[in-house]
């Protein structure tokens, strides 16, 4: 399985090989983002702190050791109001011109009601664990 802790501390992340359904990796700026989608109804699970030059060891051990293949996905890093929206499982992806604009957990979402005849209005949970986190520090 995948073992993944971030350098400073902070909760570990546990992922069984049979969970996995996916590995994918997506350019971002100062390295490359790791995805891991999992089977079922488990969110996304992603991982930062890659770089570029780590790629062709992660294909490799993706390969050897899970039976799947690193694959690249695009990432919209120009502004749109305009784009195709997928639910799968346990997210939302807003992609343009087949590259994913942003994604985003269902479980983060509040409520979502339609503003306009095509347009939504988002609403998210508050997430005051950072905020909690610099007064216990």
């Amino acid at each position: 399985g995948i073992s993944w802790k971030k350098a400073g501390g902070g909760r570990s992340v546990e992922i069984a090989p049979s969970e996995i359904e996916e590995i994918a990796y997506t350019p971002v700026p100062g390295g490359v983002v790791l995805t891991i989608r999992r089977a079922g109804d488990k969110e996304a699970v992603r991982l930062r702190g890659f770089r570029a030059s780590d790629l062709a060891g992660v294909k490799e051990l993706v390969a050897e050791c899970y039976a799947k293949k690193l694959t690249k996905r695009e990432a919209q890093t120009n502004g749109r109001n305009w784009g195709e929206v997928d639910v799968d499982r346990s997210s939302l992806t807003f992609t343009v011109d087949g590259k994913t604009s942003f994604e985003v957990n269902a479980k983060d979402i509040a409520s979502v009601n339609l503003a306009t005849k095509h347009e939504v209005v988002m609403e998210f949970h508050m997430d005051d664990t950072v905020h909690q986190a610099s007064k216990d520090a």
